[in-house]
């Protein structure tokens, strides 16, 4: 690895520069797993670079452009979306198994952790949180008698009485039950 490096990539392609000022008789030389560089820098010295590439390429579909500054490899990803950890091999011991760009998450099993987290948390917390999770649950699993009956007995009675029994609440008014050592007074505005 005699010239300085610099590369990046998109879904399609990886952008090469070998950072070499001044290079003629520049030829390349792709194949689909590296890369050979050839020419002449700028204190007349012949080089060459080999680049064995961390994933396959299509050797039809690159080029390369000789600029002031740098030689310029634009190769062509035999696997679109594909994301390249890095350019080189590495040995066998280093080597990561390569991921797709822009991969799909599970995003129902990423909600799913994110709810159970928030129970963990409110159900360690205990007080008020607690309630109101454990009311929430109720409510969520019940079915429609259950459901109208809560909310018909939490509304009528100023948020004194929840109850669940459908039976009981629908024929008649929720009074207001204070807890014990408290008295409900109307709000005069």
């Amino acid at each position: 690895m005699g010239v300085k490096r610099d590369w990046y990539q998109s879904n399609e392609r990886v952008i090469l520069a070998l950072l070499s000022k001044s290079c003629t008789e520049v030829e390349v030389q792709f194949e689909s797993d590296k890369v050979t560089v050839t020419g002449i820098n700028k204190e007349g010295n012949a080089f060459t670079e080999i680049i064995e590439l961390a994933c396959e390429i299509l050797p039809a579909e690159s080029t390369y452009k000789t600029m002031s500054t740098k030689i310029e490899l634009r190769l062509m990803k035999a696997d679109p979306g594909l994301r390249w950890e890095q350019l080189e091999q590495q040995s066998i011991q280093e080597q990561k198994q390569p991921v797709k760009h822009n991969q799909s998450k599970n995003w129902d099993k990423l909600a799913k952790e994110a709810a159970e987290q928030e129970d963990k948390d409110v159900e360690t917390g205990g007080g008020d949180a607690a309630l109101q999770q454990m009311f929430k649950k109720i409510y969520a699993n019940a079915n429609e008698d259950t459901k109208r009956a809560m909310m018909k007995s939490f509304q009528e009675s100023n948020g004194t009485v929840l109850s669940t029994n459908w039976n009981e609440i629908g024929s008649k008014k929720t009074d207001i039950k204070p807890p014990d050592s408290m008295e409900y007074k109307k709000w005069d505005s």
